[in-house]
């Protein structure tokens, strides 16, 4: 075993298992090695995407929590806005 290896169980369906065999025979490595590759590709793929989500998820629950006290704030929100850093004043 590699150093910095864990040893882990995983169980898999007959039909993945038979699967990830050819394909680890085919790329001429064992079945640990497809394994560990494919949980590569997915974190590296689907794992920015989750975090992504997360963070989109915060955001809109934030959405219409707080008031800036004005009722023209979409049309003027950027004089609004360069008036609060001009005065340092927080109006949420």
């Amino acid at each position: 075993m590699k150093k910095g290896m864990v040893r882990s169980q995983i169980q898999f369906s007959r039909e993945q298992l038979e699967d990830i065999r050819a394909i680890a025979r085919s790329q001429r490595v064992s079945i640990a090695e497809v394994v560990r590759r494919a949980v590569d590709h997915y974190t590296e793929h689907k794992a920015p995407a989750a975090a992504e989500e997360a963070l989109r998820s915060r955001a809109r629950e934030v959405v219409g929590r707080y008031t800036s006290g004005y009722s023209d704030t979409s049309a003027d929100h950027d004089r609004y806005l360069a008036e609060a850093f001009r005065t340092g004043e927080d109006r949420t």
